[in-house]
């Protein structure tokens, strides 16, 4: 993902155009909850990276950090008898 949208900010695209190609390329996976947390959180780390970090994808991301989503599948895949019990 970091490659494809380097790609699309190399090829003259601003953030908000480079997001949207994205966001329309990786459209199925908008049926996969676990698959769009995935998505907007290594979009949101990639354009931070490079200093261009869009307003929408920031919103997405805090919004999944804030609700603890990330969390929650971390947990499942890494602990599948729920033996550790999340914080909070």
């Amino acid at each position: 993902m970091r490659n494809e949208f380097n790609d699309l900010i190399s090829e003259g695209n601003d953030s908000v155009d480079a997001t949207n190609i994205m966001i329309e390329r990786w459209q199925d996976i908008g049926t996969d909850p676990d698959e769009a947390l995935v998505f907007w959180l290594a979009l949101a780390a990639t354009q931070w990276k490079i200093g261009r970090l869009d307003e929408r994808t920031k919103e997405k991301a805090l919004s999944i950090i804030e609700n603890g989503n990330d969390l929650l599948r971390w947990y499942h895949e890494n602990d599948p008898k729920g033996i550790a019990r999340m914080p909070g």
